[in-house]
Order: structure tokens, then C-alpha cells, then sequence
């Protein structure tokens, strides 16, 4: 499995957030969430490229209607009402066209067997979503330096493009795009309803290891890129006498105890919803805090 440092990767999105506003409230640092889970990772590297690429074609061209359609979208995919189609078709544009120039560019470039190590445009997956995290696929990093040439910090030693004129290049793959895609969904990019990727909490760990019965899977309609567990700390809140506080959310729940006539634990699912709308739950740190917030509590005596 082959990885790929450079200019491309999933931290830009956080760290350009992050420049924007160098002191964040408790809040703000938990919105950074909500606002890089529903991001597009490719738009922003490569829309400047399809831009100059398209920008000699009329307005009536499909091809520049598919850059003009990225243009005007700011990477969030959001769910229509239906709970199973994107308001906005960029992912799938985006999707098809990085699939057309890798298998045009780097795909070709390598020899086989290793040639399929980069094929993925990143966006494929399952009927029931991603296994983990996603991040720029590994060729689309290096596409995105080719396509950088001169300005890229990595020398461009082979030419992925083989000769031919880069604008050439991206005009070909946005072509396969128009033909894939149009005979899918229709002539009018407006209407395209493309389908949404989905979450699920499998059965078996990343490892593909089995821990629980394959009943216990559960879904959720929307992909959100911030893994199942998210965690924040303060230190010295000026919010609180408390010397520390403390969130989290750990999807379904923190409790997978059944018991043998079938009945799950009360937290075995109750953290699905807070998840899905970014929502945290308080963590008790102090004796105070735990006391005043139990449920119940049992006290073992250890006979010596």
C-alpha cells in the first residue's frame, strides 16, 4: 500500500479554519468539526486547474458547465430532504472526472500489478460507506502536483500528461465526465441527484475482526469525515471555577452489554442522534460532579 506526502491532504481543510481565527471558544473549536466532516477534499485542489482549463469554452459547452457548476459550490455536501441524494452533484462531477485523468495520467505511467494503487480517485466505496477516515487518494496527490508543474515544491520528473498539453488532458477526462454522468442523470446538471454516501457502525473492527452480531450494525443516511469518537479538553476555562472540563461523543453508545434474554444496555444506542447533529455530552471529572450526576452505584467489599 503505497502513501504519499505533499501539498494535498485532508489536515489543509482544518489548519486553513484554524488560520482564519488563531483564539476559538470552547464552541467554535467543536463547530471546526461540523465544518471539515462534510467537505469535499478535491474541490479546492483542483478546481483552479479545471477553471484555466474551461475558460476559453462558451458558457453553452457541457464541459464548462460542469466547472461552472463546481465553481459555484462551496464543497459542503449536504443532504437533500429525501435523506439519500447530495443538494448539489460536485462530489460525483468530481468523482468521475479524477477517475477519467488518473487513468489518463498516473495510472498509465505506472506498470503493472502497481498501476491499481492508484487508480482510486477517493471517493469510491461501499453500499454502506467508508471503513474509516477519508483522506486525497494517493493519486490524486500526485496528480495534484503534476498538475502543479514548475510550482510544485516536488521536481516533476516524469511527464504524466506524456507529451500532451495539460488543458488537453483535463478537457478529455471532463468529457468522460459529461458522457458518464449526463446519461445517468439527464442534460440538466441543475437536476442531477446523485447519492449521498453513507455511515455505517459495522460489526467487525478495522482490522475486519468480528465483535459483535451482524444484527448490531447500524446506519446512519450522512457520511460525516471525523471518524466515531470525538473528544475535547479545556484547561484553566475562564468559563468555570473548574480546573478542567471536558466533552464526547462516542457513537452508538458506551455500553454494548446484552443481556442473555436480549435487552441491551440504556447507552448501548443513545449517542447515535447527538452524533449526527454534532452534539457532546459533558464529561464529570470531579467527586462533586460524579455525585451529583450517577445513576447508580454499587460498592465492593474485599474480604481478606
Amino acid at each position: 500500500m503505497p502513501f504519499c506526502g505533499g501539498g494535498a491532504d485532508r489536515v489543509t481543510e482544518i489548519d486553513r479554519l484554524l488560520e482564519q481565527k488563531p483564539r476559538l471558544t470552547a464552541d467554535q473549536a467543536w463547530d471546526v468539526i461540523r465544518q471539515t466532516s462534510r467537505k469535499d477534499l478535491n474541490l479546492r485542489l483542483f478546481l483552479p486547474t479545471l477553471q484555466a482549463a474551461t475558460s476559453g469554452l462558451t458558457q453553452s459547452d457541457p464541459r464548462r458547465q460542469l466547472v461552472d457548476t463546481l465553481t459555484r459550490w462551496d464543497g459542503i455536501n449536504l443532504l437533500n430532504y429525501d435523506g439519500k441524494t447530495w443538494q448539489q452533484p460536485g462530489s460525483a462531477i468530481l468523482n468521475v472526472w479524477l477517475t477519467s485523468m488518473l487513468k489518463r495520467t498516473v495510472v498509465a505511467a505506472v506498470p503493472m500489478p502497481f498501476d491499481k494503487w492508484y487508480s482510486a480517485s477517493g471517493y469510491e466505496t461501499t453500499q454502506d460507506g467508508p471503513t474509516g477516515s477519508l483522506n486525497i487518494s494517493v493519486g490524486a496527490k500526485i496528480l495534484y502536483e503534476a498538475v502543479q508543474g514548475d510550482k510544485s515544491p516536488i521536481p516533476q520528473a516524469v511527464d504524466l500528461f506524456a507529451g500532451k498539453p495539460q488543458q488537453e488532458v483535463v478537457l478529455a477526462a471532463l468529457e468522460d465526465t459529461w458522457e458518464t454522468l449526463s446519461k445517468r442523470y439527464g442534460n440538466n446538471v441543475s437536476n442531477w441527484k446523485t447519492p449521498a454516501m453513507a455511515l455505517t457502525f459495522r460489526a467487525n473492527n478495522f482490522f475486519g475482526v468480528p465483535q459483535a452480531a451482524v444484527e448490531e450494525t447500524r446506519h446512519q443516511a450522512e457520511y460525516q469525515n471525523r471518524g466515531t469518537e470525538n473528544d475535547m479538553i479545556v484547561f484553566s476555562p475562564t468559563t468555570s471555577d473548574r480546573p478542567v472540563l471536558a466533552w464526547d461523543v462516542v457513537a452508538p453508545g458506551q455500553s454494548g452489554f446484552i443481556a442473555p434474554d436480549g435487552t441491551v444496555d440504556k447507552h448501548y444506542e443513545d449517542q447515535l442522534k447527538m452524533y449526527e447533529n454534532f452534539g457532546r455530552k459533558s464529561l464529570w471529572l470531579t467527586k462533586q460532579d460524579v455525585e451529583a450526576h450517577k445513576e447508580s452505584q454499587e460498592v465492593l467489599h474485599v474480604q481478606r
